[in-house]
């Protein structure tokens, strides 16, 4: 297990440039608690993968 994690973690990157995740499999949202920031980053997200989601 500790390889496992290692390797996992070695994968993850911080970006404010959603556009950069587009080969990303796993995104993890870190926004701050306001719903409409909130709103705008997942339509982002959903914009960008929109044809993986229906492939």
């Amino acid at each position: 297990m500790p390889a496992l994690l290692s390797t996992a973690t070695i994968s993850i990157i911080s970006t404010g440039a959603i556009n950069a995740l587009t080969d990303s499999r796993l995104v993890i949202e870190a926004v701050v608690e306001h719903l409409e920031a909130k709103r705008q980053v997942f339509a982002r997200l959903e914009a960008l993968y929109e044809e993986s989601f229906h492939a």
